[in-house]
Parts: C-alpha cells; sequence; structure tokens
C-alpha cells in the first residue's frame, strides 16, 4: 500500500523546524525497521509541514512506524501532529508528478479519441 502522510510541527520555531531537519535520516532509518519505505518527501518550512510518500505492506507497519517516530521526536522535545493521511492510487501519484503542459497534452488526446470514436459509432 501506498500512503501520503502530512505532518505539522506544534509550537513552530525555525529552531525546532532546524532539529526535526537534522533527524529526517534517522527517522527514515527507523521507518525501515518497521517495513515501511520512504520514497518521496517534501518540507514546506513556511507551513511547518512535511509531506512523506510512504509504501508498506500492512497497515500495522505503518502504525507501528508513526507511533515509534513520535516517541523518537518526544524524546527529541518536538512534537508533531499528523494531519493528513491519504492512500495514494499509483497512476494517480505518477499523473500528479507531470507537468501541467503534458496533462493538458494527455486531455486533448483523450479528447480527439473520444471525438473519433463518435464518429465511428
Amino acid at each position: 500500500m501506498k500512503n501520503k502522510l502530512v505532518f505539522k510541527l506544534i509550537d513552530p520555531t525555525i529552531m525546532n523546524w532546524e532539529r526535526y531537519i537534522s533527524l529526517e535520516e534517522n527517522m527514515i532509518g527507523l521507518c525501515r525497521t518497521f517495513g515501511v519505505r520512504v520514497y518521496d518527501q517534501s518540507n514546506y518550512e513556511t507551513k511547518f509541514t512535511k509531506t512523506v510518500y510512504v509504501e508498506f505492506k500492512e497497515r500495522k507497519n505503518i502504525i507501528n512506524c508513526i507511533f515509534q517516530i513520535e516517541l523518537y521526536l518526544d524524546s527529541e522535545n518536538l512534537k508533531f501532529e499528523l494531519v493528513e493521511r491519504s492512500e495514494i492510487d499509483i497512476d494517480f501519484k505518477e499523473i500528479a508528478n507531470l507537468p501541467l503542459v503534458k496533462i493538458n497534452k494527455l486531455i486533448d488526446q483523450l479528447k480527439e479519441g473520444l471525438e473519433k470514436l463518435q464518429t465511428i459509432g
């Protein structure tokens, strides 16, 4: 399964955000320990949020991973909340990464194909 997770720093400060960023590699390693692969991530400093895309086989993997990361961050005096967790359709993720020009071109091709089908049928 693939999920999109969005975490938000509680009581955000620049110093806390920088500490959090410095712990990223440790957290990714912790995820691997629980069978969760982080395959994409992005930071939004102005909102003090982090979006993480993960893949795992069983729901218990991601639940255990999130719980352990919360404990780890707690030990570092950092608090985050999970503000979004959603399942990802593989095809949607791939389309979402395309530039807008390519998406519009695909839409135009679909329209042309539908028009051809209508004239044939």
